[in-house]
């Protein structure tokens, strides 16, 4: 694994990086407005034409909270980054709301970017970082600077997130640490006292640690599970201190003394709960 300048300044794991690289590329003089729209259209299975009268793209990172707004040639794109932790479906809401609010007479486009796989929420659309990088690689520079450097190294970056999710699991009997450390601090995962209850660590162990993917691995690795499965009951997938959750939800909606509830069983690490959740509470705990 070839360590990268972001990796080096310990910012790979930064969301904010990843939107600024985007902001980067999009605002960039030295790309080609054709070469944007083919990497726009390829990144997010657009249909947009180069061949417009006002070739601009303007773009804005954390527009109202939304990591990033990009507006071409009438259409609203909004892009939420979502690098180590899963989109929950009472955020997406509250930017449906401000993104129908702000430009309701144009045509909205919404995904949110993961390292993982994912499922289509509320109208948002799942991207994987790996289609990011993909789409990347067809930007060409007009001129030879120290453009080239920078992407190849972000390029690089994106290779081995992906190549450590991607190993994970594919062998998930050497990644017990994934499971354990969810909700330690990193200097405690680094320790050689800690370390010596595993072995030494690998490679990808060590990246995992050092950038704190502990919880959105147990999270893919969860979404893996429940696809093997194919069990008809609606699920969610969260976290709460440091470690994925799974509940898979058994009764939506139970109306009772005038409230209304959802049951649900749920599975974290080595629990099982039943949980009873007062619906308009938890609604309201998202405002």
């Amino acid at each position: 694994m070839k360590e990268t300048i972001f990796e080096a300044l310990m910012v790979a794991d930064k969301e904010k990086i990843h939107s600024q690289i985007i902001y980067w590329v999009l605002n960039h003089n030295n790309i080609s407005f054709s070469d944007k729209v083919i990497f726009l259209n390829d990144f997010l299975n657009l249909n947009l034409s180069s061949k417009i009268i006002n070739p601009n793209i303007e773009v804005v990172t954390e527009y109202k909270s939304i990591d990033i707004l990009i507006i071409i040639d009438g259409n609203i794109i909004a892009i939420e980054n979502k690098l180590k932790s899963s989109e929950h479906s009472n955020q997406l809401n509250k930017y449906d709301e401000i993104l129908s609010n702000d430009f309701s007479r144009r045509t909205i486009n919404k995904y949110y970017l993961t390292l993982i796989d994912d499922v289509k929420k509320n109208g948002w659309v799942a991207v994987k970082y790996d289609v990011l990088k993909n789409s990347l690689l067809k930007i060409g520079f007009k001129n030879d600077t120290g453009d080239k450097f920078i992407l190849s190294q972000y390029l690089q970056t994106l290779t081995n997130l992906n190549g450590v999710s991607d190993e994970f699991l594919n062998n998930l009997k050497n990644f017990k640490c994934v499971f354990e450390d969810g909700n330690k601090s990193k200097h405690k995962k680094m320790s050689k006292s800690y370390k010596s209850d595993f072995g030494e660590f690998s490679p990808t162990q060590k990246y995992i640690s050092k950038f704190n993917l502990e919880t959105i691995l147990q999270k893919a690795y969860l979404i893996n599970l429940v696809k093997s499965m194919k069990l008809e009951y609606d699920y969610k997938i969260e976290e709460t201190r440091g470690n994925a959750l799974i509940e898979y939800i058994i009764i939506p909606e139970l109306s009772y003394n005038g409230n209304n509830y959802e049951i649900g069983v749920q599975f974290q690490k080595y629990t099982i709960k039943v949980n009873l959740v007062n619906i308009e509470y938890q609604s309201s705990k998202s405002c």
